[in-house]
Formats: C-alpha cells, structure tokens, sequence
C-alpha cells in the first residue's frame, strides 16, 4: 500500500485487509478457545498495527504529489531521480511502507527522501 492509489481503489483495498482482519482473529480465537483476556487483545493489536501500518503508508503518499526537483539547495548541481525508494516508518498506529522517488546529486553527492522535506515541497 506504500504507493499513490485513487481513493475508490484505496477503500476497496482497504476494505479487503479489513476482512482479512477479521478472519484471521475469528480463526485465531477459533483454534485458542481458552485464550485469556489479555492474549485475545495481543492478537488483535498485532492485526490492528498491520492494517493501520497499511493505511498509514497509503495516507502518507496518498495526497502529496512531489515536485520534480531540479537542482541541489547544497551545491547548485542538477539533481537526477535514481527512481523510486522504498523507507519504512515504524509507528506506534503499525507499520508504514513509503515509495517515493528518489533524487541523487552527483556533485555533493547528496540524496533527497522524500523530496519534500529539502525542496520545500512539503509546504504544498
């Protein structure tokens, strides 16, 4: 879920790793019917953080479109995209997987992930 989806095919996605969720828990509790309290409340936040993690990843990327990034703010050279880059973000909502692209400077030999947070297009 770490890449820009339109928002009917995210709810759908969505969704379906909420049925899946469900499932998986209800299989759980089917196969431990004499889990306690606290174990129950295990499984199901470790489910909790996988779903939220998924739409954490689908949110952060989701609305935020980069700007092409021309030249580097450290050194003046021309920035070239070394395609895109995937980073996970630990959380305490789960897990987020971000793709974005990635830009290089071959002269300071800087990178730039995400774009945003060098170029000022996060202020968008």
């Amino acid at each position: 879920m770490g890449k820009q989806v339109g928002k009917d095919e995210g709810r759908e996605g969505f969704g379906k790793a909420a049925e899946g969720m469900y499932e998986r828990v209800r299989e759980w509790r089917e196969e431990n019917p004499t889990a306690k309290f606290d174990e129950i409340a295990r499984v199901v936040g470790e489910e909790r953080k996988r779903l939220m993690g998924g739409l954490l990843s689908e949110m952060a990327v989701g609305y935020r479109r980069m700007e092409a990034v021309d030249y580097c703010r450290e050194c003046g050279g021309r920035m070239e995209t070394k395609g895109e880059k995937k980073r996970g973000v630990l959380h305490r909502e789960g897990e987020a997987i971000i793709e974005r692209e990635h830009y290089y400077c071959p002269g300071c030999e800087g990178g730039i992930f995400p774009p945003g947070r060098a170029t000022g297009a996060d202020k968008a």
